[in-house]
């Protein structure tokens, strides 16, 4: 916050003006779909996040972007941070760039995501907060495990101790360390009540409900749509139970590609723009790894045009210093 009021010319005591914020393209919706695979169950006994950023390729509201104007996670950062207090961290980011992460892994291992809470946004009149509170947003919270939580446990306590709120939409999270273990963070409605589910040593999966709301997984609704939250969850469950052995990085890359947003065009002179895996990450505690594949855009195959070529960049990879 000083370095940013210096920037500006301004004096960080002045309470009229917020200098904790750097926010550009701001966009209230996500969805996404994560699943954690620990230690035991890969070919090389090492832990893997592989999370899938979907989000829409229009402008705030979903709408084809007029002119010059940007699509709204149009620019997403790649930051490696090393603070004065704290752990440094390799982070995945937009929308703001001083404390916000969307996804990152720190140097001792610890991995974090988020993903929008669609089904209690369907069913309950939301209450953002649109401006600052004390504690945390939902895209500060990763920041803030990522600075100071070595592990799984430290997570935990951490967010049993501090208040969270949500500017634009709420969030449940999926923590997990070098050690093998993960959880889900899930707050109820009322952000009342906590929920944290442990993997229990498998693998863990989790899209844009909360899933302490069904113990029984065989009774999620039915819906006909098979990108929705129930269905992907179906989808990854379902295809990480029927392999045999342990998984390996490309078995672990092409269930992450068997839910993401690639498959339909948007209807011709539609003003709405689809929904796409805005990136693919993959972090991998015990090397400290991120690899991302980013969405880079589309056109409309001539042979069908029910169908996009959708261009993506390829696996890049970055390794944070310990």
């Amino acid at each position: 916050m000083q370095g940013a009021a210096a920037y500006f010319g301004e004096s960080v005591e002045n309470h009229g003006l917020n200098f904790s914020v750097l926010a550009f393209h701001t966009e209230p919706l996500f969805g996404c779909s994560v699943v954690f695979y620990p230690p035991r169950t890969t070919i090389g006994r090492s832990g893997v996040l592989s999370r899938n950023l979907d989000f829409t390729t229009g402008n705030m509201i979903g709408r084809r972007p007029r002119g010059t104007q940007p699509a709204a996670l149009s620019r997403p950062y790649i930051i490696e941070s090393y603070p004065d207090e704290g752990y440094p961290s390799l982070f995945l980011c937009s929308m703001d760039l001083l404390g916000t992460a969307f996804d990152g892994i720190n140097s001792q291992g610890l991995c974090a995501a988020l993903l929008t809470d669609t089904e209690l946004m369907r069913e309950h009149k939301m209450e953002p907060s649109n401006d600052l509170q004390v504690g945390f947003n939902e895209i500060q919270l990763i920041r803030y495990l990522l600075e100071t939580c070595a592990d799984v446990d430290e997570a935990k306590d951490a967010l049993l101790q501090v208040k969270q709120y949500y500017s634009f939409v709420p969030c449940h999270y999926i923590i997990a360390d070098a050690n093998g273990r993960a959880f889900l963070w899930e707050l109820s409605y009322s952000r009342n009540k906590s929920h944290i589910i442990d993997s229990d040593g498998e693998p863990l999966v989790t899209t844009n409900f909360m899933l302490h709301q069904y113990p029984d997984r065989k009774k999620l609704p039915t819906e006909r749509n098979p990108q929705g939250i129930y269905s992907r969850f179906r989808r990854l469950s379902e295809r990480i139970g029927k392999h045999e052995g342990g998984y390996d990085l490309e078995f672990i890359k092409e269930t992450s590609a068997c839910v993401a947003f690639d498959k339909l065009a948007p209807p011709a002179n539609s003003p709405w723009m689809p929904n796409r895996t805005i990136w693919h990450a993959l972090y991998v505690p015990d090397e400290l790894l991120l690899m991302v594949d980013f969405y880079l855009g589309e056109s409309i195959d001539p042979a069908d045009p029910s169908k996009p070529l959708v261009q993506r960049s390829g696996y890049l990879e970055f390794r944070l210093e310990p």
